[in-house]
């Protein structure tokens, strides 16, 4: 493994034992060393994640909604940072489609000087 300490080793075969007063080999059997090696620490990738959209900031016309990320732990040693972790939200409009209902507006004009007849009960 190249990060996180791993190990290698090796051995040490005795192909011929010592004789006539000669070294000894070491432990006089087969001898196996083992030392870490790739110390390094490995990629820690950020861990978080989005809440929930928040609620539109109106009910009808465009508005704005906002997310935030969540962060549980940073990423370490050159891992994947965090999405948008140098911003507090994130933004979207919304209800852009949603339109806001609107009154009549108007006003009733004068009566006319004019009745439609000129005795009776005309209008």
């Amino acid at each position: 493994q190249t990060c996180g300490t791993g190990d290698r080793s090796r051995s040490y075969t005795v192909d011929d034992n010592a004789a006539d007063g000669g070294l000894e080999c070491p432990n006089d059997h087969n001898y196996v060393q083992t030392v870490s090696c790739n110390t390094d620490h490995c990629p820690v990738p950020c861990v978080g994640s989005w809440t929930a959209w928040s609620l539109c900031s109106t009910s009808c016309g465009e508005g704005s909604r906002t997310r935030s990320y969540i962060i549980h732990s940073n990423s370490q040693y050159g891992g994947l940072v965090c999405p948008n972790s140098h911003l507090e939200a994130d933004t979207q409009s919304c209800n852009s489609e949603t339109h806001c209902p609107s009154d009549c507006v108007g006003a009733w004009s004068s009566w006319s000087n004019d009745c439609t007849a000129s005795c009776g009960g005309g209008l």
